[in-house]
């Protein structure tokens, strides 16, 4: 764990962003890392202009995102990805971080450091796990529904395979 690590109670340590309350709540930590981090660079009399720069074209863009991404609706789409991008700029955040404490000897990180590198949360086979159990209740819970499909279909092609009588003949 790095000095620029320390806030391990961060509702993304795992990784996972369910709903877009995650989303507000990470962001709303996630912008006071960043802005606490743009006061150090800003503070930092030894840093190299062009890291300056960059660093300004970095939060520049993560401002526009966090404001893009504040007010998400329940069934907004793409909280997945979004949640995705919050987690990655925690992690540049933090890489933000160690370059900047090379580069400016009283360099504190912010307080609201949220990324731990050490922890990326759960492994692709964990993930794949909970989707299969997610996947297996739902599919416990619908099965009625499906026999209920099924048993429709069934009795619809035996209805059509049959014969249909024929209409009585004029023979008088």
């Amino acid at each position: 764990m790095t000095a620029a690590t320390t806030n391990p109670d961060i509702i993304l340590t795992s990784g996972i962003v369910v709903t877009a309350a995650d989303i507000a709540s990470a962001l709303h930590q996630t912008d006071a890392t960043a802005a606490g981090l743009d006061a150090s660079v800003n503070a930092c009399t030894t840093i190299d202009p062009l890291l300056k720069a960059q660093w300004k074209a970095f939060y520049d863009g993560y401002q526009k995102f966090s404001k893009a991404n504040q007010n998400l609706g329940f069934f907004t789409l793409g909280l997945a990805n979004i949640g995705d991008q919050v987690v990655a700029y925690e992690g540049q955040l933090d890489m933000w971080s160690e370059v900047v404490s090379k580069s400016c000897p009283n360099f504190q990180p912010p307080p609201g450091q949220t990324h731990d590198p050490a922890n990326q949360g759960l492994s692709t086979g964990t993930k794949w796990l909970i989707g299969a159990g997610i996947a297996a209740a739902g599919l416990f819970v619908l099965s009625p529904l499906i026999g209920e499909l099924a048993f429709a279909l069934r009795t619809r092609r035996e209805l059509r395979s049959r014969p249909r009588p024929r209409p009585p003949s004029d023979r008088s």
